[in-house]
């Protein structure tokens, strides 16, 4: 109660370090990981992110059974996000994906590890990460065009040009695979993935030199 007036008077600082309290002084599972969660809580309303992400976390490692801890680690994600930490904010999505196979955080929770790590310029893991999402939802036509020009993205920026360009046409394949099932599908990453494969092969072109004697290396 006195966290709760603290909280609605603003004090969120100091309804947390009464919460923190609370969850290690209480003899009720139950409530210790509700008052470590809100605690958390708190701590991301007064500003203190570091805190919080840890709180977050914390909530997930002791109490790893909870109905709160897949909510623990996707908000332990978003709090690392807004810190920059995107390695470790991937990590906390991850582990909610790997977790908590139930949950209906999940699936967004994949898509936000990917991009934690295509922001952190891991390019390996976020290709890796996009590649669990397609084999994990296959039949999820927007997203799959979407993640499938991103694995050859992410292969691209890590110079694995053969192997990007084999996803670029994948992608077009998958668009008009989608498109003859009667999907609408969103036409910007096939776009995209067929301006790609034109780089490419405009790269491979531009590495040409015709030189004499001209009979012989035109062919």
């Amino acid at each position: 109660k006195i966290a709760e007036q603290l909280s609605a008077a603003g004090k969120s600082a100091e309804a947390a370090a009464v919460l923190l309290s609370v969850a290690q002084s209480s003899k009720d599972e139950s409530f210790q990981q509700r008052a470590l969660f809100e605690a958390a809580t708190q701590l991301q309303k007064s500003a203190d992110l570091m805190a919080a992400a840890r709180t977050y976390e914390q909530v997930a490692l002791t109490y790893p059974n909870s109905e709160l801890s897949d909510a623990a680690l996707y908000q332990a994600g978003s709090v690392r996000e807004a810190l920059g930490d995107w390695s470790l904010a991937a990590a906390d999505y991850l582990k909610l994906f790997e977790s908590y196979p139930e949950s209906k955080l999940r699936e967004q929770s994949l898509k936000n590890a990917s991009l934690c790590y295509e922001n952190a310029a891991d390019w390996l893991a976020a290709k890796n990460t996009c590649r669990r999402y397609l084999e994990t939802y296959p039949d999820r036509s927007v997203q799959v065009v979407e993640f499938t020009f991103k694995v050859g993205d992410m292969a691209y920026k890590a110079n694995q040009i053969s192997e990007a360009k084999s996803w670029y046409e994948e992608t077009v394949r998958t668009y008009h695979r989608f498109l003859i099932a009667g999907e609408s599908v969103d036409n910007y990453f096939v776009a995209q993935a067929q301006f790609m494969i034109g780089e490419i092969l405009f790269a491979e072109y531009t590495q040409l030199n015709l030189t004499p004697p001209f009979d012989v290396n035109l062919q």
